[in-house]
């Protein structure tokens, strides 16, 4: 089979491609790279078509002998035979059919091998089904070069119409129904610039279509031409009583516009789209309020009013757009009162997720007790007489666990905030749930040890007393203590704020008199001899241990979260403390030893 024009056409329309998109662009392009493959035997090709018991259609097939097996094409380029029939045994493809090449996502394109569609392509995904308008491979490949060549913009090749500008315009004068002029102008997207000729009719095209329950298209090509123009097209939609078209127009324009033009689209229709949302349905609150939320000149205070009105089944959204606002933090009234709600779980669910994370006492027992009311959830039965139950018990498990997350948040901001020039410490956990953790109802243990201290003292020691007089006898002993975040201590790295603790080695004791809890260092304070300590990057929720290390005489707290300096004066013995990266309160009594600051 000899070379033929139509392969030197596609060889001198691929180079145009490459040398159009020489920073690979296009979708898919990094991929292919505007490179075909060796080409393919006939022995191949033949080997193939005996494995699917038909014959290739004739375009392909010479596309493949004489061009590449696979290679450059549209999206992530065409597959070699050897990829087309891996794909065919794994995908549940039609009889006849042939995936070509990979679209993404689990979309293809594929190619008809027998039948009266034989030679046609499809592009095919779940409930998916198009059929692009070239009547063969090689017009639809050549279509794709001739596109990229020109510059078009073409992620999803073949959906729209081919023709240049000047096409595509006598298509429009000429179309007989509302439904082609639409499609047409849908394809004028590929454009990269639009001439004058197709602005005019794109403006005639925004007169005539005005009041469409849909202008986003318009908009979009009308901003590529005069962003005022675009801007004509929304106010009088809004003015004609369109409140819900024009909502969504603004909320998806956002989404192409520079921050400063954004900032300008904002300022305008905050307000606007602040008073209509009384007037909108149910279903466009959700986009209002992702638009209002971005809005720097409305606050939580302006749009709280609106939860009276709102429907129940807009409640969930909203009270987590409400969350979103920057002075949520400053009313936190409303959130606890939903963090009450049990009846509807959604509700509760979403107020967990939108409370803000504010240092709040309050706050952080409302959500306790959701964790203590839900904890029995993360248990649920799969009896199938029991699918109600367990469906309520699923979804309430999500809120345990939310609430859980939550409550560390809100806890590590009242422990840790963020200070200025200061680096935040680590807040040390448990992973939860684990059946090694001191829990209320377990004072039989009366010995709290915090993990991290047995950590140290196991690595030191080689192993950890048993019970409460081992630890007495143990504490006396210990004169030096350095608490450090070792990488063998962790279950996660040091990249959060929140690390998670490995469990201390056990040697099979019965029962122990004591527990671990993230909460208590009190051990400290029994550690009677102990002369020097060092705390490093670590949050402590409570320094008062520190009044008990009377003999304590260096001691290093670099970026804790120790504040009240005050506490020192208790410390007789104390000569040296490094006090680095901490944010310090009551410097006035730092005299009488050294100090690093």
């Amino acid at each position: 089979m000899g070379t033929e024009y139509w392969l030197e056409e596609l060889r001198e329309w691929l180079k145009r491609a490459k040398e159009a998109d020489q920073d690979l662009q296009q979708f898919g392009a990094e991929v292919h790279q505007y490179k075909w493959k060796e080409k393919a035997s006939l022995e191949e090709v033949e080997a193939f078509e005996r494995k699917i018991q038909a014959k290739l259609p004739e375009e392909y097939r010479k596309f493949l002998l004489q061009a590449g097996n696979g290679g450059a094409g549209p999206y992530y380029g065409l597959f070699s035979l050897k990829e087309v029939y891996g794909w065919m045994n794994e995908g549940d493809y039609k009889q006849g059919q042939l995936p070509i090449a990979s679209q993404g996502d689990g979309y293809f394109v594929c190619l008809q091998v027998t039948g009266a569609d034989r030679g046609r392509l499809s592009y095919q995904g779940e409930d998916y089904l198009f059929f692009p308008r070239e009547s063969g491979f090689l017009a639809w490949y050549l279509r794709w070069l001739r596109e990229v060549a020109s510059g078009y913009e073409i992620f999803w090749f073949g959906t729209n119409l081919d023709g240049d500008e000047e096409e595509l315009c006598r298509q429009y004068r000429e179309a007989a129904t509302v439904k082609e002029r639409w499609l047409i102008l849908e394809s004028m997207q590929k454009f990269p610039t639009l001439s004058k000729e197709t602005a005019a009719l794109i403006e005639e095209a925004a007169e005539e279509y005005s009041d469409t329950s849909d202008a986003d298209l318009l908009l979009r090509l009308l901003g590529r031409i005069d962003i005022q123009k675009k801007d004509a097209l929304l106010q009088r939609r809004w003015e004609a009583g369109l409140y819900d078209a024009v909502v969504a127009e603004v909320y998806h324009s956002l989404r192409d516009l520079k921050e400063e033009e954004k900032a300008a689209v904002l300022a305008y229709w905050g307000e606007q789209i602040l008073l209509a949302v009384p007037k909108l349905a149910d279903s466009s609150w959700y986009l209002a309020f992702q638009i209002l939320i971005k809005c720097p000149q409305i606050h939580l205070k302006d749009v709280i009013g609106f939860w009276k009105i709102a429907s129940q089944k807009n409640k969930p959204e909203l009270i987590r757009a409400f969350g979103q606002f920057e002075d949520a933090k400053d009313d936190l009234d409303l959130f606890l009162e939903l963090l009450e709600e049990r009846e509807d779980v959604a509700l509760l669910n979403a107020a967990v997720m939108a409370v803000p994370i504010a240092p709040s006492e309050r706050l952080v027992e409302k959500l306790e007790r959701i964790c203590n009311e839900m904890e029995s959830s993360i248990y649920v039965t799969q009896r199938e007489e029991d699918i109600e139950e367990a469906r309520r018990k699923s979804d309430q498990s999500r809120v345990f666990f939310n609430a859980c997350h939550v409550k560390e948040l809100v806890e590590e901001r009242m422990i840790n905030p963020p200070m200025p020039g200061i680096p935040r410490p680590h807040i040390l956990r448990i992973i939860p749930h684990q059946p090694w953790e001191k829990r209320k109802g377990s004072e039989h243990r009366d010995l709290a040890i915090h993990p991290l201290i047995a950590l140290v003292l196991q690595k030191i020691y080689g192993r950890l007393p048993s019970t409460r007089a081992d630890w007495d006898l143990l504490f006396p002993e210990i004169k030096k203590l350095h608490l450090v975040l070792d990488p063998d201590y962790l279950d996660s790295g040091l990249e959060r704020h929140t690390v998670y603790l490995k469990k201390p080695d056990e040697y099979g004791f019965p029962e122990r008199t004591y527990a671990y809890d993230t909460d208590d260092w009190s051990a400290i304070g029994r550690m009677s001899n102990l002369r020097e300590l060092v705390i490093e990057q670590i949050c402590v929720n409570d320094f008062s241990f520190l009044t008990q290390c009377k003999k304590m005489k260096r001691l290093s707290l670099y970026n804790t979260n120790f504040s009240d300096c005050r506490l020192l004066l208790q410390m007789p013995g104390l000569q040296q403390a490094d006090l680095r990266s901490c944010p310090l309160m009551h410097t006035e009594v730092l005299t009488g030893f050294q100090v690093i600051l």
